[in-house]
């Protein structure tokens, strides 16, 4: 196997051999211990453990295989809200991420089941904060959370880049970054998908937010975008 570091801290990419694939990883938090039945590597000269992140089963695992430039780098420092945790599939590789300088990660999810397995999780992983809520009403958990440095969302709603940017307001710091996952089909199963797509992005736009980088990451996720964002 051989490791090849990736600009953010705490990820890599692995060439396993034996798969003939390159793998996204995390450095693994927790080692000896998988979340989801992901497969666990170790790099023999570091002794690092790894933990394999595969890009067709998260977003924000296929944005960085694919290339996305404007993640910031010190993204392991970082307080790191996220729209749409599920079970917490891909808030455990954020949790890897942010694991070596006391970053938290604010996990919104508002469906009870999969909320349950995100708070065994956070049991586990203590830089993981649940809130069991609806990401539509940031107000309701405002008093929650604080210094946020970085959104990601990863919601299936019509109105999707309205609850993006009424976090983003409600939370993120000044100058800070965040990435929208534009669920096409979510918002309309008729109109071309570069139409949808343009009318999330002059949303907004007209709301004050500047577009930093747009990626198409349908061979992952059919008819999904990834839009990075920067607010004022």
């Amino acid at each position: 196997m051989r490791v090849k570091n990736h600009y953010l801290p705490n990820v890599a990419l692995l060439n396993v051999a034996s798969e003939s694939r390159i793998w996204p990883a995390t450095k693994n938090f927790i080692p000896g211990t998988d979340v989801y039945g992901e497969k666990l590597y170790t790099d023999k000269e570091t002794k690092t453990e790894y933990r394999t992140w595969d890009p067709y089963r998260s977003k924000l695992a296929s944005c960085i295989f694919k290339g996305m430039k404007g993640i910031p780098p010190d993204l392991n420092k970082m307080n790191i809200l996220y729209l749409g945790a599920s079970t917490g599939t891909t808030v455990s590789h954020v949790s890897d991420i942010v694991a070596d300088n006391g970053g938290k990660v604010y996990a919104v999810e508002f469906s009870i089941r999969p909320a349950r397995r995100l708070i065994q999780l956070s049991q586990q992983r203590k830089n993981i904060i649940p809130l069991v809520t609806d990401a539509r009403y940031p107000d309701r958990y405002h008093s929650m959370i604080w210094d946020i440095d970085f959104v990601f969302q990863d919601i299936s709603q019509v109105n999707q880049a309205e609850i993006f940017v009424d976090n983003v307001f409600s939370f993120l710091k000044s100058g800070g970054k965040g990435i929208l996952i534009v669920k096409i089909k979510s918002i309309d199963t008729i109109a071309p998908e570069e139409e949808v797509e343009s009318n999330q992005i002059d949303y907004l736009e007209k709301n004050g937010l500047t577009i930093l980088e747009i990626l198409d990451i349908s061979e992952f996720e059919k008819s999904h975008r990834a839009i990075l964002i920067s607010k004022p």
